[in-house]
């Protein structure tokens, strides 16, 4: 995977404001992250878990509250971004279980095996199909074979006959966080030039194409949807 659309929207100034921004909307990520700790709940005691496109850390310090022995590697291409996720590690007490890579997944030097990735709202930034395909891929090369993936990203079938429905749930989400009218209206197209945003179907295939099982669909808040699989080759 080569440096995407993110490394370009998550400056310093959007990292420092990122949780700020949608914490009257935390309820949304709240529940995403209940659900995935019961899809998490089998893992190995002592879990390695990838975080690909960390972020703030938010999934990684969920995590590591509820499980004290699994240790967390957190991958971000944006180095600002980063950064904040190292200073809310650093203020949960966690950072001796944690580990920082700054650039995209495949810098990574580390041969050794994860028992779980998470890749939350990070792959429809990549616009191109064969790079997504190869993202998916990736993950699926660091994991152990059953090894579990929880991704969520953006995703409708624009074509659909409910879309216009759907994305006018999503633009009175973002008049309710404070966007201004002309931001609400340009949504839609600023969103298909930087998000490749594709059905639940195509996302699907892209990921078993990358190699994981067939994604069980999880959780859907309006365009927000998540799934989890397993690296093919294990349970």
């Amino acid at each position: 995977m080569k440096q995407t659309e993110e490394t370009k929207l998550f400056d310093e100034q959007h990292a420092g404001r990122y949780d700020r921004e949608f914490a009257a909307v935390a309820p949304l990520k709240d529940a995403m992250h209940l659900i995935t700790r019961f899809v998490l709940a089998d893992a190995p005691a002592n879990a390695r878990v990838l975080c690909v496109g960390a972020g703030t850390g938010a999934e990684l310090r969920y995590l590591a509250a509820l499980f004290p022995d699994w240790t967390f590697t957190a991958v971000d291409p944006t180095a600002a971004m980063l950064r904040r996720c190292h200073e809310a590690c650093d203020k949960a007490g966690i950072l001796a279980r944690c580990r920082f890579h700054e650039g995209t997944l495949d810098t990574l030097e580390d041969e050794t095996p994860y028992d779980v990735a998470t890749s939350v709202l990070v792959s429809h930034f990549i616009l191109e199909r064969s790079a997504r395909v190869a993202f998916f891929a990736e993950i699926a090369r660091r994991l152990r074979p059953g090894g579990r993936l929880v991704s969520a990203d953006i995703c409708a079938d624009t074509a659909g006959a409910d879309f216009d429905g759907l994305f006018g749930v999503w633009q009175n989400m973002h008049r309710f966080l404070g966007k201004n009218e002309a931001e609400v209206t340009g949504m839609l197209p600023m969103l298909r030039e930087k998000v490749a945003i594709l059905s639940q179907e195509e996302i699907a295939a892209l990921m078993v194409e990358g190699g994981f099982s067939q994604p069980v669909p999880l959780y859907q808040a309006m365009m927000m949807r998540a799934w989890s699989a397993r690296r093919a080759g294990g349970r």
